[in-house]
């Protein structure tokens, strides 16, 4: 320890102010806490204890220091992880609108210096741990901070991005609406931070100053601390072996009868080695009569799973998620694969996503600037196109714009971006009612006007055709527009198009509008290209069932008709080869 720190430490425990200021290089790192303890480190907002500063409603108590750390809460414990773990299944990219179109396109930029540095922020610190801490800081506290540490003075590169700990930081300006520093106490230690070097992350509004934020968690400190007290309370009852607690004394009648305390004290050691711990259940057997009188409620009558589900919700709720998706008591007793999946897919909507974009807009607002190449409206977003729980609607999607685009409500392009694929200018305005003679549209109509393009009935049974890989000269037919399949994928799609014209069962409309993309040679995007392997990779076990293969009973199966929609086995192979590709470019780079 270095004289200044222990002269500050001993100024600041005498005198209980901050008298050791230090402006803070922008190339030097901020130093950690040795000492987390209040006196020492005080908090420049002081975390949730300082942010509420009134009672709650009909209540005199301090709730969060009956709360308690919120950490050890095993619900809010459970509901971060959730986070942390999901958090890092999209992807971070920089999206930009494309401006020579009237249709809302935009294009996705998945290597760039500054996405290197998102990607890796902070040295020695993995990805998912440092958003993490900003999560946690966030989703507990209101508010997370971190600091741009560059390679040199004021509006140098940004090198890399520090954490700092939100109950040592305080945001200082004139007039309250603007920030122009900000305080970061460590140790007794006050550093000056300029505000251009912070990105600050806030949630709500604290009531007492405008420039910090208050988390969710504060409105329901009451369910934290009955569920930890809930906690407490079945413990305590286990440790007893579910023995409520006891009062035994002399049984004499009405009689006033004085027990000695010696004795006392002998009777209550005999029936706690004879009915607790490891002997219980045993018997005991007294020489004088006793009577024993019951002082608290026994588990049944306390109800303590009942108990504990109103906390569970609450709680749940207030972190944006479901007690479901949690794994909690409150959630699992309605819980069915049907219903899981939907709690998912809530969970990702309602929570993660607000989330990501929550983090992505204050880095957006802090980052871009600082790179010369980056255009103003650019953005930082995550690229959720891979995640299983927000892809498990598509079908839904592609069913709404089907029935949309029938009624004539929508044109072809409109629809095409309703199921996430590249709008064409050529589509606009054309629908159901007015496209009639045009090339058929990648959405098909329940009750169609403009039918796919399907091959003449064949006079005689169709013979198989067989199935081409994808080689090498294939693969490179990758234009500025997108990449072409292969005529072993058109001849898959359109033998399945045909199965469907005759009836058979398998696919979905998203392998529908798969088969007439492959059969019209559209170009398809590289997204498009990776949920090809995405369905590939999952249904790759279908090969084994019963009438996939030709000569075999039930040929084809519906696993057959709806891989052969996608492609087939020629896309299969042509899926992987540009995936892997892909891969390893962003890997190089």
């Amino acid at each position: 320890m270095g004289l200044l720190s222990r002269f500050s430490d001993a100024w600041l425990a005498l005198t209980g102010k901050d008298e050791v200021k230090v402006t803070l290089r922008p190339s030097a790192e901020a130093p950690q806490p040795r000492n987390r303890t209040r006196a020492v480190a005080r908090a420049g907002n002081g975390g949730l204890e300082s942010i509420i500063t009134t009672k709650l409603p009909s209540s005199k108590l301090d709730w969060a220091k009956e709360a308690g750390d919120l950490g050890l809460n095993s619900i809010i414990a459970i509901g971060l992880d959730w986070y942390i773990r999901n958090l890092n299944v999209g992807k971070l990219v920089i999206q930009r609108n494309v401006q020579d179109t009237k249709s809302d396109k935009f294009e996705l930029i998945d290597t760039h210096p500054l996405l290197n540095l998102l990607r890796n922020p902070s040295p020695g610190v993995p990805a998912n741990t440092f958003y993490g801490w900003i999560t946690q800081d966030l989703k507990l506290q209101g508010n997370a901070y971190a600091r741009k540490v560059r390679k040199g003075g004021r509006r140098s590169e940004v090198v890399y991005l520090q954490f700092l700990p939100c109950d040592m930081v305080t945001p200082k300006g004139e007039p309250e609406l603007i920030v122009k520093e900000y305080i970061y106490m460590v140790d007794g230690v006050q550093y000056d931070i300029a505000s251009e070097d912070i990105i600050h992350w806030r949630y709500l509004r604290d009531p007492m100053d405008i420039r910090v934020g208050r988390s969710t968690i504060a409105s329901v400190l009451k369910e934290v601390a009955a569920d930890n007290q809930s906690s407490t309370v079945s413990y305590s009852l286990l440790k007893n072996n579910a023995m409520p607690s006891l009062m035994v004394g002399p049984a004499s009648g009405d009689m006033m009868v004085e027990i000695m305390e010696e004795d006392a004290r002998v009777l209550k050691k005999r029936l706690q080695e004879d009915f607790c711990g490891d002997n219980a259940g045993g018997i005991a057997v007294s020489t004088a009569p006793y009577s024993i009188s019951r002082m608290s409620m026994s588990p049944a009558e306390l109800s303590l799973d009942e108990l504990r589900r109103k906390p569970e919700e609450r709680i749940a709720s207030a972190l944006g998620l479901n007690c479901m998706v949690l794994g909690l008591g409150a959630g699992l007793e309605r819980n069915t694969y049907s219903n899981y999946a939907e709690a998912r897919r809530a969970a990702w909507e309602d929570g993660m996503v607000p989330l990501q974009e929550q983090l992505c807009a204050q880095i957006t607002m802090a980052m871009i600037p600082e790179y010369t190449d980056l255009q103003e409206d650019d953005i930082v977003a995550f690229d959720n196109t891979e995640v299983p729980a927000l892809q498990e609607d598509e079908s839904l999607r592609v069913s709404r714009a089907t029935t949309l685009y029938a009624a004539g409500i929508i044109d072809k392009a409109e629809a095409r971006k309703m199921i996430g694929e590249v709008a064409r200018t050529e589509d606009e305005g054309i629908n159901s009612q007015t496209g009639v003679g045009v090339e058929a549209s990648a959405i098909p109509p329940e009750t169609p006007t403009e039918p796919p393009v399907q091959p003449e009935p064949p006079t005689t049974p169709p013979t198989p055709q067989p199935e081409q890989k994808a080689t090498e000269v294939e693969l490179e037919e990758v234009k500025a527009e997108g990449y072409k399949p292969t005529s072993g994928m058109q001849s898959a799609a359109r033998r399945a198009l045909q199965w469907k014209k005759e009836g058979k069962s398998g696919g979905t409309l998203i392998g529908l509008t798969r088969a007439n993309q492959l059969v019209n040679g559209e170009s398809l995007s590289e997204s498009t290209v990776l949920r090809m392997y995405s369905f590939f990779s999952r249904h790759e076990v279908d090969k084994q069932a019963t009438g996939f293969n030709s000569g075999q009973d039930g040929f084809p199966s519906n696993g057959r008709v709806a891989w052969d929609l996608w492609g087939g086995d020629a896309g299969a192979s042509w899926s992987k080869k540009i995936r892997d590709r892909i891969m390893k470019e962003r890997e190089g780079k």
